[in-house]
């Protein structure tokens, strides 16, 4: 029986004042932390443990039985208890500052569908934790310009959407949460006319540090297409995005993307344009 053995060396350990071991063993004793009762077991233990190691080890499962729960609060309290009887050179030292950090950090996260319908409200998809009242940008790009953005990446991302013009921005009002959970809102931007986008949330006033920001990039257009390729031809069929009525005379550009080792980016091929017939149908 393990129980007993431990009840054993426990014994022996109090016997011989071996007093780390008997903690340590009392410790290994306790098990996993996964309710209130085996909560209360670790609680217990804790009042009467005197050496700081194994503190240190009851703590760390608390804390993450409060990580589990989503209890972000209670969990930095029993980092700030870690931290005052620990040195900066203890091993969990660093884990819980990042601990911490992470848990008070402000995020922000952004979803929407990639194109949207011209003077329509543009529905976005907020996802935040720590976060009141953040501000958004929208840029309009020509054509060009976002094609080069989809297939290639710009370490200056942020810094060269100066160069764009603005097309609007604002701020998002939520109510302040003060649980350090995160929580989601679908929130309805300004009407755009029909082009090529990209919005960029931040999660503070400022759009300095890029760190709080996220980006995506977006159409506005009232076409749609489906595809379908038989015996080698490809099928595109485009409709009235609201009212899914073929539209005739749409262009269809075609080209391909090749990678150039030279400039190291990839480079647009125009190829053809076809144009769709009365029922919206094309081939190529």
């Amino acid at each position: 029986n393990v129980d007993e053995c431990y009840q054993i060396l426990m014994d022996f350990d109090l016997e011989n004042n071996y007093q780390k071991a008997y903690f340590n063993n009392r410790f290994d004793c306790l098990g996993g932390l996964y309710n209130e009762n085996d909560f209360e077991k670790y609680n217990k233990f804790e009042q009467e443990c005197t050496d700081n190691e194994i503190l240190v080890r009851i703590k760390l499962k608390k804390m993450h039985y409060y990580l589990h729960k989503k209890e972000y609060l209670a969990a930095s309290g029993i980092c700030d208890e870690i931290l005052n009887i620990i040195d900066k050179k203890h091993p969990v030292y660093n884990d819980c500052l990042r601990l911490k950090e992470n848990i008070f950090k402000k995020t922000i996260g952004i979803k929407m569908c990639e194109v949207q319908v011209p003077d329509k409200p543009i529905a976005v998809g907020l996802t935040y934790r720590n976060t009141t009242n953040p501000t958004y940008k929208i840029y309009k790009f020509t054509s060009a310009e976002f094609f080069d953005l989809l297939i290639n990446s710009n370490k200056d991302f942020y810094k060269s959407l100066e160069n764009h013009e603005l097309a609007t921005s604002g701020t998002i009002e939520i109510p302040e949460e003060n649980d350090l959970l995160e929580h989601s809102s679908l929130v309805a931007l300004p009407p755009l006319k029909a082009g090529f986008y990209v919005l960029v949330f931040s999660n503070c006033e400022n759009f300095d540090d890029e760190n709080n920001l996220k980006s995506i990039p977006f159409q506005v257009s009232n076409l749609t297409s489906f595809n379908l390729k038989s015996d080698g031809v490809m099928n595109i069929y485009t409709v009235n995005r609201e009212t899914s009525q073929p539209m005739a005379n749409v262009t269809a550009h075609i080209y391909k993307k090749t990678y150039s080792h030279k400039s190291k980016r990839y480079e647009k091929t125009d190829l053809f344009d076809v144009v769709s017939d009365k029922n919206g149908h094309l081939t190529y």
